[in-house]
């Protein structure tokens, strides 16, 4: 088949464009990786005196504006080297009430199947004689610090994460599809947990919320997704602090199981009610997918901001004793 000589200027054009987003991608990525061991020199040079962070809360307070600055200067840097449109960013739309309750229904219903992908993984490397997983800081005793803790794991997370992967990342990718752009913005925000038994998790979120932030040109459902998903899982763990393993397994699994049938019923009701539920357009790119996939990752600062999310991934890898 033989290309003309404007489909020819246009695949050129779309090759170097994609290049060029993908490394400016890879340095937000770089970002996200390094930014805490920044801040930590700060901490250990005595720029931030210890005195500061002597009470629960004001630790808690701390690791909020980090988490804050983590999460909003890489991105920020990805925007305007992509001259993304602030607006674009974190589209918000109108959506039937009805088909959002649906849809986060579903999504949640996802989540619990990212946590059997999650555990499954667990087991392969438990054959191996490994086990990752990522500390978690214990719930402070303060009432204050306890609410900060809280908005820390359930309510940053679910903003800051869905503006950088949803809002930015996805919305550069657009321009090569959006079926590429949901794919590699959830991959990337699977990768960016850091963690092999979280990364499949995160990533079938990613694929969801990302869908439906396709979908409803609004990225409240992905807000809403991930913000219960987080809320759920902290209510878990304090429900299940210092009791016995049987009552925990039976809490987990009844919370499990629930929100599973509710996402099946959610996406049969949700199917009969939208055409096309889960589809996407086709995306016109003049590229082939194969040429867009091998230039995202070869770009070099997305090829080194991937080698470092897997480096630190090995990094939560602990042999088993």
């Amino acid at each position: 088949m033989f290309l003309d000589q404007d489909s020819l200027l246009s695949g050129v054009l779309l090759r170097r464009h994609l290049r060029r987003t993908s490394n400016y991608i890879g340095v937000g990525i770089l970002g996200l990786s390094f930014l805490p061991y920044l801040f930590l020199l700060f901490r250990t040079t005595g720029l931030v005196p210890s005195a500061w962070l002597q009470t629960d809360t004001a630790k808690q307070l701390y690791i909020s504006l980090l988490y804050s600055l983590r999460m909003v200067l890489p991105f920020a840097a990805v925007i305007s080297l992509c001259r993304i449109p602030l607006a674009h960013t974190f589209p918000v739309k109108r959506t039937a009430p009805s088909s959002f309750v649906w849809m986060l229904l579903i999504g949640l219903c996802v989540c619990v199947l990212g946590n059997y992908a999650a555990g499954a993984l667990n087991q392969v490397f438990s054959v191996f004689g490994f086990t990752s997983s990522a500390p978690r800081n214990p719930i402070p005793s303060g009432i204050l610090a306890a609410v900060i803790y809280f908005i820390n794991l359930s309510v940053l997370p679910a903003i800051l994460e869905e503006f950088a992967f949803r809002g930015v990342v996805l919305q550069a990718l657009r321009p090569f599809g959006d079926g590429f752009a949901l794919f590699f913005s959830s991959l990337l925000f699977g990768l960016a947990h850091a963690n092999f038994t979280q990364a499949p998790f995160a990533f079938l979120m990613g694929l969801v919320m990302g869908y439906f932030c396709l979908r409803t040109g609004s990225i409240l459902i992905a807000v809403a997704i991930h913000f219960f998903n987080n809320l759920f899982s902290v209510v878990i763990d304090m429900v299940n602090k210092g009791r016995p393993s049987e009552f925990v397994s039976a809490v987990s699994c009844a919370y499990l199981s629930v929100l599973l049938l509710l996402g099946i019923l959610a996406a049969w009701f949700l199917s009969r009610k939208e055409d096309g539920l889960f589809s996407l357009p086709e995306d016109g790119v003049a590229l082939p997918l194969k040429n867009k996939v091998f230039y995202f990752l070869t770009s070099p600062f997305m090829a080194l901001g991937l080698l470092v999310l897997f480096y630190f991934s090995l990094t939560y890898l602990t042999r088993l004793r």
